[in-house]
């Protein structure tokens, strides 16, 4: 998955984590300061649940280099180079200590908190008419599917976690064992797949979605999670592999719910290796060197955030990866 981030999404981001905090300022001023935005005010519309939903994927990119580091340089494909600090090396040989920092879950949970408010707060949109019961299931379940791949990620790093699901104030809370017992991979496994299936919307978004638009130049069509794909992963670490395939096979065959004509340029290439490919060589070197929407390598990326130099948060694989001077830190 490729992974970058725009000025647009910060405000989302804002919106999704200051929905879920605790303000308060002097009586006798009486100020609501002018970048913050209230729970009562986050939700007033479907634009507003737009910008939430965007502020969620957005605060992805925070993680990103936590998430390619726990899942890759404990693998057999990457290394540390002879710049790597400590908790790489750590991570490396398989002996992190508590004060590493790529061992914090805190930052998955803060995302997996705000999904938590956010799908309360749909859920009571649609209740009061502010959103359209179509609306809410598109977003309510593009929410719920990414808390679901967080917990995955959470899950597969860690074994037993807390599954929380209601909206919390205080990210601390998640300790509490007496309310949030730590559930086994196995059983975290089995209420993701209930949840997930249970998703009112599992398709492609339709044609005129307002999710679907621009931001900063960077189209949001693979921005959201491929929710069948998820469910595949879901059902191949349960050891289904029956319903892994078959929702592995809806992805592959994913061109005939987008272009159902099958007349298209689309339909022949979509998640596939087809012939334009070979213009330009392996189509598979072309997903990590292309830029981003890029048309033919665009074809075959199911799901994709774009990092932009001129926005926060900066790119962390350029520091980890860049191989030269100091920056070079993975191989």
């Amino acid at each position: 998955m490729k992974m970058n981030q725009t000025d647009s999404l910060i405000k989302g981001v804002i919106a999704a984590i200051l929905c879920c905090a605790v303000f308060s300022c002097k009586k006798a001023f009486d100020i609501t300061p002018k970048n913050v935005v209230v729970s009562a005010d986050a939700y007033r519309n479907v634009s507003d649940a737009d910008a939430v939903v965007t502020g969620i994927y957005g605060q992805l990119m925070g993680i990103a280099s936590q998430y390619v580091i726990l899942n890759e340089l404990r693998g057999d494909l990457m290394d540390v180079t002879g710049n790597a600090d400590q908790y790489l090396r750590q991570i490396s040989t398989f002996s992190a200590t508590s004060t590493n920092p790529y061992t914090d879950p805190k930052p998955f949970y803060q995302i997996i908190l705000n999904c938590n408010d956010a799908l309360k707060n749909f859920q009571i949109m649609v209740q009061d008419n502010r959103m359209s019961s179509t609306d809410f299931a598109i977003r309510y379940s593009t929410v719920g599917a990414i808390r679901s791949w967080l917990y995955l990620e959470l899950g597969i790093q860690f074994g037993s976690v807390p599954y929380v699901t209601s909206p919390l104030e205080n990210l601390d809370e998640v300790n509490d064992q007496n309310n949030f017992p730590r559930l086994a991979f196995s059983q975290l496994l089995d209420s993701l797949i209930q949840f997930t299936e249970a998703l009112p919307y599992k398709d492609p978004f339709p044609s005129g979605t307002s999710l679907v638009t621009s931001v900063d130049g960077y189209s949001t069509e693979k921005f959201f999670i491929p929710i069948k794909c998820l469910l595949g992963d879901l059902y191949l670490w349960k050891g289904d592999y029956v319903d892994a395939a078959a929702n592995y096979h809806y992805m592959m065959n994913y061109a005939d719910i987008l272009y159902p004509a099958k007349n298209s340029e689309q339909w022949y290439e979509t998640y596939k290796v087809a012939y334009t490919a070979n213009l330009r060589g392996p189509l598979w070197n072309n997903i990590f060197t292309e830029p981003y929407g890029e048309r033919y390598s665009n074809y075959e990326i199911m799901w994709d955030l774009p990092f932009d130099e001129n926005f926060d948060p900066g790119n962390p694989f350029i520091h980890l990866f860049y191989n030269t001077g100091s920056d070079y830190k993975l191989k």
